[in-house]
């Protein structure tokens, strides 16, 4: 949980460090997003970080069967 906890811009993983956490055809959905591969996660990953001040995640609920993983989080920012 640490990926999304600690996000700060140095601390977003490259597509290929993410590859160790997520399958190639990760599939990512929230509210606002709709996204699938890691390129697109990263580039998603950023775009936050760079986008939103005093950005802070906290994740909640969180579950997991298979290869299927879900979180609960809350995020703050302005």
């Amino acid at each position: 949980m640490a990926l999304f906890e600690d996000l700060s811009e140095a601390a977003v993983p490259a597509p290929e460090e993410l590859a160790r956490l997520a399958r190639a055809d990760v599939r990512f959905r929230d509210p606002f997003n709709d996204l699938c591969g890691l390129d697109a996660l990263h580039r998603l990953l950023l775009h936050t970080r760079r986008s939103v001040r005093d950005l802070v995640f906290r994740v909640g609920d969180r579950a997991w069967s298979g290869d299927t993983v879900y979180l609960r989080w809350e995020m703050t920012g302005r």
